[in-house]
């Protein structure tokens, strides 16, 4: 968009032109749901809160990187193979990819920290239809035992 370039001086990626839209459904629904509480998360920074504030090792489209993640799920929700199963069942691979589960379910472990959430940035600013932006996680974690 020009307005990307104008602001910033790079263009958005093909990847975020093509979520533009599932955006701009979010926010229609976060803006007339005003009453609820709605949260922002990005998959890697939950995956770095609930590993102890670590990064991860391999990269997610790997098997590496999705048994690593799939292991820390466990060990903050124990029944996270049964429901990742659960889904890939649900769904075929051309409409749901597997790591596309793991980053929901990843939102939902997160979630369940509630109220012992942090936010990116420590303190949000509001966007001009009064939505916090914000990025959550799960505040003061550390590798479950």
């Amino acid at each position: 968009s020009n307005a990307n370039w104008d602001c910033l001086g790079r263009k958005l990626s093909r990847q975020s032109w093509a979520i533009a839209p599932k955006i701009r459904e979010v926010d229609r629904y976060m803006v007339s749901n005003t009453g609820r509480k709605l949260r922002e998360m990005h998959p890697e920074v939950a995956f770095w809160a609930l590993n102890g504030r670590r990064p991860m090792r391999f990269n997610k489209k790997k098997n590496e990187g999705f048994d690593e993640r799939l292991l820390i799920l466990e060990k903050h929700y124990p029944d996270s193979v049964a429901c990742f199963e659960n889904a890939r069942r649900a769904f075929i691979k051309s409409q749901v990819a597997d790591d596309d589960i793991l980053d929901a379910l990843v939102g939902a472990v997160t979630a369940m920290q509630s109220p012992s959430l942090a936010t990116f940035p420590a303190r949000p600013v509001k966007d001009e239809e009064g939505l916090m932006m914000e990025m959550v996680f799960a505040a003061g974690t550390q590798e479950a035992q």
